[in-house]
């Protein structure tokens, strides 16, 4: 193991050790947060459901699952097609997910001009990847 690596290893130990309890980590959760709870049975066609969201973040979700997987097993149609539900509902992460789709030519076709409207609408709803992927599109002048 390099000494890098090494190093790395001890700040992380040290940084989890002094992590105050409550203290809100990156992705919005709190340390101490209670764990996700067991999704309801479902009966046969009703619709999954994220615990106390809608219908559209469980789609984010699943799309989010369709992009991240092992590259053997990536599916970006069925993926921007679950975006575009979630999307449709509100989502601006959802929208900011479909943009990088549309702006990469990834399921979908390729149109740039697309990718930026739905990176401003996103960056209108607070999703903060959206302004910064706005920012590098007018600074290369792709979709303006």
């Amino acid at each position: 193991m390099s000494y890098r690596l090494k190093i790395f290893f001890k700040l992380f130990a040290v940084a989890f050790i002094l992590l105050p309890p409550g203290l809100a980590l990156a992705g919005g959760e709190s340390a101490t947060a209670e764990p996700p709870r067991a999704q309801a049975a479902l009966s046969p066609g009703e619709p999954a459901q994220a615990e106390g969201g809608s219908g559209g973040e469980m789609a984010y979700f699943q799309a989010q699952a369709l992009v991240s997987c092992a590259p053997e097993y990536r599916d970006y149609k069925k993926a921007a097609k679950l975006f575009k539900d979630a999307a449709s509902s509100g989502n601006a992460e959802a929208k900011c997910a479909l943009a990088k789709l549309y702006l990469n030519g990834l399921g979908l076709k390729r149109d740039a001009k697309e990718a930026l409207r739905l990176f401003s609408e996103a960056a209108a709803e607070g999703c903060a990847p959206a302004f910064y992927n706005m920012a590098v599109m007018y600074e290369n002048s792709v979709g303006v």
